[in-house]
């Protein structure tokens, strides 16, 4: 139940705010361009960080005759507001010469465009508040991506293990998700700070200063490159200096440091006011350096790789939920009429296909069969048989469909007395293979009235072939004949991997030979693996266990059979050839 919480909760926060978020993360990756080409303009000069703020106006003061600030941005790039011939001029220059060297970079219309829909939609106040929010939003979606994922793994220990590739959407939703968590989380969070500070729900202090200017002297008169802190503070430090506004005492230099802002007397040097910026200013500049990856060509390039991800993600994400498996239970008996009892414990739907056919085919053969969804357990007047088809979720534990199960069972016990056979469904891939399975299997050999017809049987990622295995099994032991019909839409080969025929040595003496592959599109099996070959389109598929070499080729070992249609298909393959499996 809490699992289908998490399930349902990220899928509804993704639909509310798919279109928002659409637009954001689109305009985001646009806008994670703009910081690069920025920072590959170059208008940086090697070694400038080093030079002293005394060392870097000297040359600025000889060249311009009135300078009224310097800045130097997150780029490195040092720029100069200077008067020539009475108009204010703004351009970066070289802090070792003080000459220009070009002018201010001036936003792209692409760039103005995108963050001007980025920010409000174009829709100002209103347009900042949804964006806010979806930022708000995108974070529980994360949130919730991370439940999932930890229970999908089989624990949050097994976070970022390798993923069980059931289909492109599944697969690549899981790896993406992981390999976007970090950017995403960042860009959700710090959006959602800026948005608060926006609309002033986080206040932004100003910085002040009590001067007493009674107190201001014009003696001992010093050159500003002797002032201390001129001398000993880098140029990597500022942020902005702005110069006195007149040639009045009370008038002074106001130095923005990263950390604090100073205040100096022109004359003297004395250090009028210095304040550490707030906290809430820090916080506020590394959420803006975060959030837009400015100065950082490492940093733009991860966010707009993030920024990508959403969209991708949604994409996959709704693909995922209309592909799962929609089959309605139709029962033509009743429960307290039927004979045999089919029970079903799924989570994405696709178990209880396998088990549908099962009860399609003890209907023709003319039984009284019912199915139901393990959550539904009750009395079963009539029942002979009970067939569980479970599947296993996470570390061990009940499908969603299956989750009250053990309390049912406790709380109804079977008057009559029946047999019951457990099937698990699950991949070996992860720690716990079918182990809610066998754990029913426990529970009901200790109920009054049961008894086990055989043990628990396991299918590996839904093997159709495993699952007939038990099936002939199962029926001959109810003295029935079945035969099983392999679902519509699981009838088309789901092999998505390739493999390249390196070598086939052949074993003389029993018709035995070794197939060496390689596989080519990066799965990772382990030795004792199934290999599912389907030879021709339709049939039935082959499973060979493979074991892994040490520089990660496969071999499979096959016997041949004069009429084995399989064995024959791969006993005719030659090196270089390649098949899927």
């Amino acid at each position: 139940m809490i699992l289908s919480i998490w399930r349902y909760g990220h899928l509804l926060l993704a639909i509310s705010s798919s279109l928002f978020l659409l637009v954001a993360s689109v305009t985001g990756a646009i806008l994670a361009v703009e910081p690069i080409a920025n920072k590959m303009r170059h208008y940086d000069v090697s070694g400038a960080d080093n030079l002293s703020l005394a060392e870097m106006l000297d040359p600025l003061n000889a060249v311009y005759d009135e300078v009224l600030s310097v800045s130097r941005d997150r780029n490195g790039f040092v720029s100069a507001t200077v008067i020539i011939d009475g108009q204010n001029e703004s351009f970066y220059i070289d802090p070792f010469t003080g000459k220009r060297l070009g002018n201010l970079i001036e936003k792209a219309p692409i760039f103005q465009f995108s963050t001007n829909l980025h920010r409000s939609l174009f829709l100002k106040s209103p347009g900042r508040f949804f964006i806010g929010l979806s930022s708000l939003l995108l974070f529980f979606i994360a949130v919730s991506g991370i439940v999932l994922i930890a229970k999908r793994q089989g624990g949050y220990a097994r976070f970022f293990a390798p993923v069980v590739r059931e289909n492109f959407s599944q697969y690549h939703h899981v790896v993406y998700a992981r390999l976007g968590l970090l950017p995403i989380l960042i860009l959700s969070v710090s959006g959602v700070y800026l948005s608060l500070l926006r609309f002033e729900v986080i206040p932004q202090p100003l910085v002040t200063h009590e001067v007493n200017f009674d107190n201001l002297q014009e003696e001992p008169l010093k050159k500003y490159s002797d002032f201390e802190l001129m001398k000993n503070t880098p140029l990597s430090e500022l942020l902005e200096l702005e110069y006195p506004f007149s040639e009045f005492v009370e008038d002074y230099y106001i130095i923005r440091l990263k950390d604090r802002e100073v205040l100096l007397n022109q004359y003297t040097g004395e250090i009028l006011g210095e304040k550490k910026y707030p906290f809430v200013t820090v916080v506020s500049a590394w959420a803006n350096v975060l959030h837009t990856g400015e100065g950082s060509i490492l940093w733009s390039i991860i966010l707009g790789m993030g920024s990508l991800t959403v969209p991708f993600l949604m994409i996959t994400g709704f693909v995922i939920y209309f592909k799962r498996p929609r089959t309605k239970i139709k029962n033509k008996f009743s429960k307290d009429n039927s004979e045999f009892v089919i029970l079903v414990g799924t989570e994405g739907g696709t178990t209880l296909q396998y088990a549908q056919e099962l009860h399609a085919q003890l209907l023709q053969t003319e039984k009284r069969s019912h199915i139901a969804l393990m959550n539904d357990y009750d009395h079963f007047k009539q029942m002979e048989h009970l067939v569980i088809v479970t599947a296993t979720y996470g570390q061990g534990e009940a499908p969603s469909s299956a989750t009250k199960f053990e309390v049912l069972l406790q709380k109804k016990s079977q008057k009559k007395s029946y047999q019951f056979s457990v099937v698990g469904f699950g991949s070996m891939a992860y720690p716990h293979f079918c182990q809610y399975a066998q754990e029913v299997h426990e529970l009901l050999k200790k109920q009054e009235n049961s008894k086990a017809l055989m043990e628990v049987h396991t299918v590996n990622d839904h093997s159709f072939e495993a699952y007939n295995i038990w099936a002939n099994k199962w029926s001959r032991s109810v003295n029935l004949e079945i035969q099983l019909k392999k679902p519509k839409n699981l009838a088309t080969s789901n092999h998505d991997s390739s493999f390249i025929v390196l070598e086939k040595d052949e074993m003389k003496q029993d018709e035995t030979f070794l197939l060496t592959l390689k596989n080519t599109n990066g799965a990772l099996p382990v030795s004792g693996d199934l290999l599912s070959i389907i030879h021709i389109e339709g049939a039935r598929e082959r499973l060979y266990s493979i074991g892994k070499l040490s520089n990660g080729n496969l071999v499979v070992s096959v016997k041949r059979h004069t009429d084995g249609l399989c064995s024959n298909f791969l006993h005719q393959l030659e090196e270089g050839q390649q098949i899927k499996a």
